[in-house]
C-alpha cells in the first residue's frame, strides 16, 4: 500500500485497525477468489467502499472491492452481469473476475483494472459529447440483458428522488433529517423537481432503460476526447430522460453544471440516443438534472461548505435558480 495509515472507511468495513492485518486479509481474499496472491499493490482508495488495486502472481492487474454494508447481493449480481455484457460488446468497463461473494461476512468483488486514458473535468465540449454518447451507448447495450431493469431495485441515494425531499444519504457523514434554518428553499427546489419525476413514473407507455448511476467525469477516463474507461459501476433503471438528466446535473468535476451546461449535455445525449425528446421529456430531463444538483447542494450544506466555494452545487442554485427552474413545465 502507499503508506501505513488505515482509513476510516477501511476500519468501518473491514473491522481491522492495522495495515498489516488489512494487507493480510486482502492477500487471503485474492488468493481464495482468484487463485493468485498479490505481488505488488498499485493503489488503495475508496470513501464508500474499500478498494485495492494489485498485480497478482500470474501477472493480472486486478481491483478488489469490499462493499460497505448493507449490500443487496442480487443487485450486485445484476451489476456484474451488466459489466460482462458491456465488456463483451467492447464498451470500456472493467470485466468481473470474481463475486459478488461473501467472505468473512463481507461482500467482495474482483474485476480487471483499466489503466488507459486520463482524467478530464468535462469542460471541453468534445469530452462532454463523448460522456453523453457513452451513456447512450451503454443504455442500448444493456437493453439486451434479460430482465435487468427488474433486478435494479435500489439505486444510490442521489437517484432516489421518490423520497422527497431527501432520501437516506449514501454516506453516514451526512444527516438529511432536518434542513438548517434559512435553507428551506433548497427543500422546495428538490420537491418541485421530484414532483415532476414522480409524475413521469406514472406516464403511460414509459420505456425503462438501465445505465450507470453515477455517470460523471470523475468515474471516466478519456484519450484525445474519446471515452476509454468507465469505473465504479452502480446501476439505475429509469426512463432515458431521467438517466440523461441525472448525468447532466453532475457530469463536470470542476464545477456544478450551469443551466447552459445542462442544456448542452442533453442536446449531445439526444444526438447520440437518436430518439429526440419531446418537450415533456426534455422538461423531465431538466427536472432530473435539478434534482441531482439539489442533492449535491444538500451534501454541500451538510458539509458546512455553504456558499464559500464558487463551484459548489449550493452556490450554483443560489445564482441560477430561476434559470434552472424556467426549464420546467
Amino acid at each position: 500500500m502507499c503508506d501505513d495509515t488505515v482509513t476510516g472507511t477501511e476500519e468501518a468495513i473491514l473491522g481491522l485497525r492495522s495495515r498489516a492485518e488489512i494487507d493480510a486479509w486482502v492477500t487471503r481474499a485474492l488468493r481464495e477468489l482468484t487463485g493468485s496472491a498479490p505481488v505488488r499493490r498499485l493503489f488503495r482508495a475508496g470513501r464508500i467502499d474499500a478498494v485495492y488495486a494489485v498485480e497478482t502472481e500470474d501477472g493480472r492487474r486486478l481491483v478488489l472491492k469490499v462493499h460497505r454494508p448493507p449490500v443487496d447481493l442480487d443487485a450486485r449480481r445484476a451489476i456484474a452481469e451488466a459489466q460482462r455484457a458491456l465488456a463483451r460488446a467492447g464498451f470500456p468497463c472493467p470485466e468481473p473476475v470474481a463475486g459478488p461473494t461473501l467472505l468473512d461476512g463481507k461482500t467482495v468483488t474482483v474485476e480487471t483494472l483499466l489503466e488507459s486514458g486520463a482524467t478530464h473535468t468535462g469542460n471541453d465540449p468534445v469530452v462532454r459529447a463523448a460522456t453523453a454518447a457513452g451513456l447512450a451507448e451503454q443504455m442500448r447495450i444493456l437493453r439486451a440483458v434479460p430482465a435487468l431493469e427488474h433486478a435494479v431495485s435500489d439505486p444510490p441515494a442521489w437517484c432516489r428522488y421518490q423520497s422527497s425531499p431527501w432520501p437516506v444519504p449514501h454516506d453516514p457523514v451526512f444527516d438529511f433529517t432536518s434542513t438548517p434554518p434559512g435553507y428551506e428553499w433548497l427543500d422546495d427546489i428538490a420537491g418541485r423537481a421530484s414532483g415532476i419525476l414522480v409524475r413521469d413514473l406514472a406516464r403511460e407507455g414509459r420505456d425503462v432503460v438501465v445505465g450507470h448511476a453515477d455517470w460523471y467525469c470523475g468515474n471516466l477516463r478519456f484519450d484525445d476526447g474519446r471515452l476509454c474507461a468507465a469505473f465504479d459501476w452502480d446501476l439505475v433503471a429509469d426512463s432515458a430522460p431521467v438517466l440523461a438528466g441525472l448525468s447532466a446535473g453532475g457530469y463536470r468535476t470542476d464545477r456544478t453544471p450551469t443551466p447552459g451546461d445542462v442544456a448542452a449535455f442533453l442536446a449531445d445525449f439526444e444526438t447520440a440516443w437518436t430518439h429526440p425528446f419531446t418537450d415533456a421529456e426534455r422538461s423531465t430531463a431538466f427536472a432530473a438534472a435539478i434534482w441531482m444538483i439539489a442533492f449535491n447542494a444538500r451534501c454541500d450544506l451538510d458539509n458546512l461548505r455553504r456558499c464559500i466555494d464558487d463551484g459548489t452545487a449550493l452556490r450554483a442554485l443560489q445564482e441560477h435558480d430561476e434559470k434552472y427552474l424556467e426549464q420546467l413545465t
